[in-house]
C-alpha cells in the first residue's frame, strides 16, 4: 500500500517542501502525506511486534513440552511406586548421567535458555527416576548396550574438553541416547506390556513441541534439531510397539 502513496506523494526535502492546497483531481496533498506516514507507521509496528509474538509462542510451546514430560515421568514413577514396574538401577544411572551431559552441551551449543529448558527438565527427571529405582527397582549388571552408552558418553565428554566443541559433543550424546534405546526396543517387542505406552506418547509429544521451538528460534544450526527430532522418533516408536 505504501508504494501506492509513493507514486502520488513526491519525496520531501528542504529544497522540495510539501505542496499546499489541492491537486488537479481535487485531493488534498496534506491528506495524502498524512496517509503515507500512517501506513509506514503500521508497517513498522507490524515488523516490530513479529519477534515478540514468536518469543511468546516459543515459550508457550516449551511450557507444554515440559508439562508433557513431567506428566509422563510422574505416571512412570507412580507405576514403579505401585509395583507395576521394576526399573533397572544401572540403566537409569546411565540415563541420568548421559542426560546431564546432553543438557549442558545443548545449552552451550544453542546459547538459548528457552531451547535448553526441555533437555534440562528431562535430565532432572531422569535423575529423579534413578533415585526411585534405587528404592523400588532392581540392580543389574552392565549389558553390552549399557557399556556402549557409557563409552560413547565418555568419548563425548573428552571431545568437548579436548576440542572445545559442544556441537560435536552433543551429536555424540545423541548417538549414545539412540543406542540406549536398543534394549527397550528388544524388551517391548518381546513383551509389549512391559512399557507404559501413554508415557512414551507423552514424551514423544514433548519432543514434537521442542522441534517447533527450535524452528521458531532458528539460528541456521541444524545440529540443534538432532536432539528433538531423534527423541520424537525414538519415543514414538516405543509407544507404538507397546500397543502392538
Amino acid at each position: 500500500m505504501s508504494e501506492f502513496f509513493l507514486r502520488f506523494v513526491p519525496r520531501l526535502s528542504p529544497s522540495n517542501p510539501p505542496p499546499q492546497g489541492r491537486r488537479s483531481d481535487g485531493t488534498h496533498y496534506e491528506h495524502l502525506i498524512s496517509c503515507k506516514k500512517s501506513v509506514s507507521s503500521c508497517e513498522t509496528n507490524y515488523y516490530a511486534e513479529a519477534p515478540l509474538r514468536s518469543e511468546t509462542l516459543s515459550r508457550a510451546l516449551v511450557a507444554i513440552a515440559m508439562l508433557s514430560s513431567i506428566t509422563g515421568f510422574a505416571l512412570y514413577n507412580w507405576k514403579t511406586f505401585a509395583g507395576d514396574a521394576s526399573p533397572n538401577i544401572t540403566s537409569w544411572f546411565l540415563w541420568g548421567t548421559i542426560t546431564v551431559l546432553n543438557f549442558t552441551s545443548y545449552k552451550a551449543m544453542s546459547g538459548d535458555w528457552v531451547k535448553s529448558a526441555l533437555p534440562t527438565t528431562n535430565s532432572l527427571l531422569c535423575v529423579t527416576t534413578f533415585f526411585f529405582a534405587l528404592f523400588f527397582g532392581k540392580a543389574g549388571a552392565l549389558g553390552e548396550y549399557d557399556i556402549a552408552v557409557l563409552t560413547t558418553g565418555v568419548i563425548a565428554a573428552i571431545v568437548w574438553w579436548w576440542f572445545r566443541s559442544s556441537r560435536r559433543a552433543n551429536l555424540l550424546v545423541q548417538v549414545a541416547l539412540s543406542v540406549a534405546f536398543i534394549p527397550t526396543f528388544i524388551s517391548v517387542t518381546g513383551d509389549p506390556g512391559s512399557e507404559i505406552a501413554f508415557s512414551w506418547f507423552l514424551w514423544a509429544n514433548c519432543f514434537f513441541f521442542q522441534t517447533l521451538v527450535v524452528v521458531l528460534r532458528w539460528k541456521k544450526e541444524w545440529a540443534e534439531l538432532v536432539y528433538p527430532v531423534s527423541g520424537f522418533g525414538l519415543h514414538l516408536a516405543v509407544g507404538v510397539l507397546a500397543l502392538t
